[in-house]
């Protein structure tokens, strides 16, 4: 992965290739992007790596991946941008061709505000990935707690529907939501970010955030006569895709989020947080 996906010029790694490694083309074969989702699982995997090996060498690549996100992948409000150009200017929002691009868009290929959407899940998802990289490295937390906290918030305001419960999908940067749905994997990452908020701030607001989407994963997004979730439902909870599984969906987030928050719903009670 160091070899082939390192872009030297401008920092940071490319994600789309030809079997033989060779670099995909522009557009929609994904060549000429840098993208927020590769670096936040990059940060992932390094954390991972380095919990394992203990390595100088690891703990200095998750540190420039920390810092690639913090510098070029979030927004000035905290809020995580999408996709970008090779150099790091903020590119529009368009489907890939790869079998995991299961979002939608416009026939054009784009989303409808493809210069101003963000991920309440993938916000969320980042927040708590930071929290744990920055605590597997022993690194202070500090100097990121605005960063984690504008990422929680926005999701808060903006992404948690106080109607029906649950998280939507995607949302202007500064502004609501304009994709209303509720996707599988948004609802996983939010229930586990929203819990480390709490668990570290002791802000009340990601409590309830997160057992407002508790209550709805439980009542409307787990299908229980299979054990899984519905991939996308309406924002009423009406499930749109009826597939129970895709080449990137069965037992990564949501087998995750229940892990995760079983283990910190017990640092709650340990601590009488509640």
């Amino acid at each position: 992965m160091q070899i082939n996906c390192t872009e030297t010029a401008y920092g940071g790694y490319v994600e789309m290739f030809e079997r033989d490694w060779t670099l995909c083309g522009p557009g929609a074969g994904g060549g000429d992007r840098k993208t927020l989702d590769v670096h936040m699982h990059l940060m992932e995997a390094y954390t991972s790596l380095y919990a394992v090996s203990r390595k100088e060498l690891h703990a200095r690549k998750l540190r420039e991946v920390i810092r690639i996100i913090v510098e070029r992948v979030l927004s000035p409000g905290g809020t995580g941008v999408p996709q970008f150009t090779i150099d790091w200017k903020q590119a529009p929002h368009i489907k890939f061709d790869i079998v995991w691009g299961w979002d939608r868009y416009d026939e054009s290929g784009q989303k409808a505000n493809p210069l101003d959407n963000t991920s309440y899940g993938h916000n969320a998802e980042m927040a708590w990935l930071l929290l744990e990289a920055l605590n597997t490295l022993g690194d202070e937390i500090a100097p990121y707690d605005e960063i984690i906290r504008n990422a929680l918030d926005h999701a808060v305001r903006y992404g948690i529907d106080e109607t029906y419960g649950g998280v939507y999908v995607e949302g202007s940067h500064k502004g609501p939501a304009t994709d209303q749905a509720k996707e599988f994997w948004q609802q996983a990452e939010t229930l586990i970010g929203m819990l480390d908020g709490f668990l570290r701030y002791q802000d009340d607001r990601y409590l309830q955030a997160y057992t407002n989407v508790h209550r709805f994963v439980m009542d409307t997004v787990i299908h229980h006569e299979t054990g899984e979730w519905w991939p996308l439902l309406s924002r009423e909870g009406e499930p749109i895709w009826r597939h129970m599984s895709h080449s990137w969906k069965v037992n990564y987030h949501t087998v995750r989020a229940a892990v995760n928050t079983v283990a910190q719903l017990q640092q709650v009670l340990d601590r009488n947080l509640v």
